[in-house]
């Protein structure tokens, strides 16, 4: 945390240990302002109606779906 602020959604994303085995192309990829809203909101869905449910029902892609766990288990 930067002077005692919360974290960003960003920020909790590049700290994910599945983010840092990314490769750095992909990284980058992930951190653009589309997809990094596109994790967000399935993040908010899968907290709202549980991500086994969220998982069997998305259109996400593997990549994103694993970010999402991570995620919601660091929580």
């Amino acid at each position: 945390m930067k002077n005692g602020k919360l974290k960003s959604f960003r920020e909790r994303l590049m700290e994910t240990e599945y983010f840092n085995g990314l490769p750095k192309v992909v990284q980058k990829i992930a951190l653009q302002k589309n997809n990094l809203n596109h994790i967000e909101h399935g993040y908010n869905v899968a907290m709202n109606i549980g991500f086994d449910k969220w998982e069997s029902q998305s259109g996400f892609s593997f990549r994103n779906k694993e970010i999402i766990r991570e995620l919601i288990q660091n929580q």
